[in-house]
């Protein structure tokens, strides 16, 4: 679970400058996400012309082949007709502006340490908006933090790569801090039928389920020549607190908040690829078992085949 980007997402479209030696990197990351309209269908009366750009600096250290330390300020920020070039500065520090309609500051921090041959242990720390704990006042500000711990075993075994990996991950209800337009949500496509505006698909640009959540998982992986196998395990206590909801007091300081729902999640598959006359073919078959304490059992079952050509 990255907070920053996230696998959860097919793709992002970004323009990005990295450079880097063997123990120092920098990037700078600029994206132009399409106009998030605060989740709820609006009428194209009370729309605002307004556009967002993400900005991401990153700094990555590794001072030998074991550790690595990263750390970056990432900024949603919304303005009106061009925008203030001065903002654009990869050198600046965001957290001390607290206009959360007009910013949305998320500074992270992640460490890695391979203490063994095949073992790694990692970890990642997100403050949203400078609510750093022990600086605030808890009693008038959310602490809007994100943590996540996680270790990975990896080997090679009968000529074929394997991994596992356990992680945990705790985010406060306040994280990504909902506020109607500096938000850290995206959405790939909106229709605009009859004057309204609807989304068909919006999510966190990050972590996926955002706020208020409390998750452990375990994943395996096998791949050996065309072959890959994987099953994963996830247990997610989620409060009420989502993207729906305008960040607003009351202060909600721990996770779970509200009324909680939990929520599990185990997936085995396979996937075999291979040529036909030089044409790629991937087959796939894959079995789901969801429960959500709220919504109750599923049992999700797919099989199938894709073949490609390729210019």
């Amino acid at each position: 679970g990255n907070f920053i980007f996230d696998s959860h997402n097919p793709s992002y479209d970004t323009l990005t400058l990295k450079t880097f030696n063997k123990v120092f990197s920098f990037e700078y990351t600029y994206m132009l996400p399409t106009q998030y309209r605060g989740g709820v269908n609006s009428s194209e009366s009370n729309y605002e012309d307004y556009q967002r750009l993400f900005a991401a600096h990153r700094i990555e250290v590794r001072p030998n082949s074991k550790i690595s330390f990263a750390l970056s300020e990432n900024v949603m920020y919304r303005f009106y007709d061009l925008p203030d070039i001065s903002y654009l500065n990869p050198a600046t520090f965001f957290h001390n502006n607290v206009n959360s309609h007009q910013f949305n500051a998320l500074a992270h921090i992640e460490l890695s340490y391979s203490f063994a041959p095949c073992f790694l242990i990692y970890g990642q720390f997100a403050v949203d908006q400078g609510s750093f704990p022990g600086f605030e006042d808890p009693k008038k500000e959310d602490q809007a933090m994100a943590f996540s711990l996680g270790a990975e075993y990896s080997d090679i075994i009968d000529n074929g790569f394997y991994r596992l990996i356990f992680e945990g991950i705790y985010t406060t209800p306040a994280l990504y801090r909902p506020t109607g337009s500096s938000d850290f949500i995206i959405n790939y496509n909106y229709l605009k039928p009859s004057g309204y505006y609807h989304y068909p698909f919006f999510t966190y640009i990050g972590y996926e389920y955002g706020g208020d959540n409390i998750e452990l998982k375990a994943m395996a992986d096998y791949r050996k020549d065309n072959l890959n196998l994987y099953a994963s395990l996830d247990l997610r206590i989620q409060g009420e607190y989502d993207m729906y909801d305008k960040y607003q007091k009351p202060l909600r300081l721990t996770s779970p908040s509200g009324e909680t729902e939990i929520h599990f999640t185990g997936n085995f598959g396979a996937k075999y690829s291979f040529d036909i006359m030089r044409l790629p073919v991937e087959c796939f078959a894959d079995l789901a078992f969801i429960y959500a304490e709220n919504t109750g059992t599923d049992l999700q079952a797919s099989i199938g085949a894709s073949i490609s050509f390729k210019i």
